[in-house]
């Protein structure tokens, strides 16, 4: 199938979703949380791939949402190290958006937190930074949140910069060394 004709498919596709039901391409599963009913379930499904499949394969398609038309595009994803002001605690995190992910995460915490390093990456970077900083995870909060300091994290983003490959080498090796390590 050209690209053109896929394009038609997908837009003709999207458009007859909407006319049904008028999802919001940029907010995603969110929206349908808690709804019960079997139909709008299966057409999001249909809509999302949809989307996902627009995004792939970098089609110039629009939604009709809320009368306004809505491209259907990746956002560009970045991964995120927040700091608690006036602690070692930081926060590594992935988001389109680090500052209005810093301000929903501001909730509930008593000190101001702060994006002050992102650098372009998605939750599977996130998840490899993640794995190799688990020994300065903080116990008893969620396996985002690590004892730091400001050098610790520059010397791990300089190696990163130099090697985008070292993170999932050392965390094949520490996978590696606890299955030889006895029990």
């Amino acid at each position: 199938m050209a690209k053109q004709t896929t394009t038609t498919y997908v837009q003709q596709r999207l458009n007859s979703t909407q006319k049904k039901r008028n999802f919001n391409p940029q907010q995603g599963a969110k929206q349908i949380a808690g709804i019960q009913d079997h139909s709008i379930q299966k057409d999001f499904g249909r809509f999302d791939e949809l989307c996902k499949l627009a995004k792939a394969l970098k089609l110039d398609v629009n939604v009709q949402f809320n009368n306004k038309s809505v491209p259907v595009e990746e956002k560009e994803t970045v991964v995120y190290f927040a700091n608690e002001s006036g602690t070692f605690n930081w926060k590594v995190g992935f988001s389109t958006t680090p500052k209005n992910r810093t301000k929903a995460l501001q909730t509930g915490n008593s000190h101001d937190l702060n994006a002050v390093y992102t650098i372009p990456g998605d939750k599977i970077l996130e998840g490899n930074f993640h794995k190799y900083l688990w020994h300065y995870n903080i116990k008893g909060r969620s396996q985002e949140w690590f004892v730091l300091n400001n050098k610790i994290i520059k010397a791990l983003l300089k190696r990163y910069e130099e090697d985008k490959t070292f993170l999932i080498k050392s965390n094949l090796l520490k996978d590696q060394k606890k299955k030889l390590m006895p029990r």
